[in-house]
């Protein structure tokens, strides 16, 4: 099978489980849209009934974020009305608040089964998506074992990462292994395992991607990490450095204007 196929057919039927007679809901973009055809024909052939949506149809998506992409109603309207969906698309800098987040709420609060896939790209569907998941949830639930009995865990690295992290039982830890229940989301490739910390401090590099737009936009940070102290659990004002000044700007403002 072609590894692309191979991909999609993980993440229709493995992680989402699109079952016959499903409504199913695809949203991509231009950029993205030839590997999310690849979502559709698996969805169909799992006996689902798909609907894609392109996000230009609904508008520009300026890349300086100046007017970020609204979710529209009319592929909300469809949404509520599905059992699984999935958004594959380039991440544009202010859709996370104006379009990714409306559109999460929905999958919620209507039980929809969603697979999430920012800024996917041919490698992640071919490599990523064709992981062993079954292996990829045994490892999860190891990983689980040990950290949801921590009170304290310490991250150092080579960049030059030097924090501790401490927890409290009432924020509990999530499994994401690429086990999509309905009302559930969840990144696909899939494969960690999260919590929010109760107080975090130190100093964190990014010297790997940042996720969001920046991965598009910044790519690999090797060359240029990203430097910025952490207090009472939040990224202190003053304290992010790097030499990329466009990526410096870019990362406070999202840190301290819009996330």
């Amino acid at each position: 099978m072609d590894p692309i196929e191979f991909g999609a057919k993980q993440a229709v039927v493995n992680c989402v489980k699109v079952r016959s007679g499903e409504n199913v809901v695809v949203i991509t973009d231009r950029a993205t849209e030839r590997l999310a055809d690849a979502l559709v024909d698996q969805a169909k052939k799992a006996g689902g009934n798909v609907k894609k949506f392109v996000m230009e149809d609904f508008g520009a998506r300026s890349e300086d974020g100046s007017r970020p992409l609204a979710f529209p109603s009319e592929v909300g309207e469809v949404l509520k009305k599905a059992q699984a969906s999935f958004y594959m698309a380039q991440g544009k800098q202010g859709e996370l608040a104006t379009f990714r987040i409306p559109m999460l709420k929905i999958t919620e609060e209507f039980k929809v089964r969603h697979g999430h896939m920012p800024n996917f790209t041919e490698q992640m569907m071919s490599q990523g998506m064709s992981a062993d998941y079954a292996k990829i949830q045994e490892l999860s639930k190891k990983v689980y074992d040990i950290v949801n009995r921590a009170k304290k865990i310490w991250v150092k690295t080579p960049a030059g990462t030097d924090a501790t992290f401490e927890f409290d039982g009432k924020l509990k830890w999530i499994i994401c292994d690429g086990d999509i229940k309905p009302g559930h989301w969840s990144n696909l490739p899939d494969g960690e395992v999260f919590s929010s910390p109760a107080d975090a401090a130190g100093t964190m590099v990014i010297d790997g991607c940042l996720g969001d737009y920046f991965t598009g936009k910044y790519g690999d940070l090797k060359a240029t990490p990203l430097k910025y102290t952490l207090k009472g659990g939040r990224c202190v004002k003053g304290s992010v450095e790097c030499a990329n000044d466009a990526l410096k700007k870019d990362f406070e403002n999202y840190t301290f204007n819009t996330d």
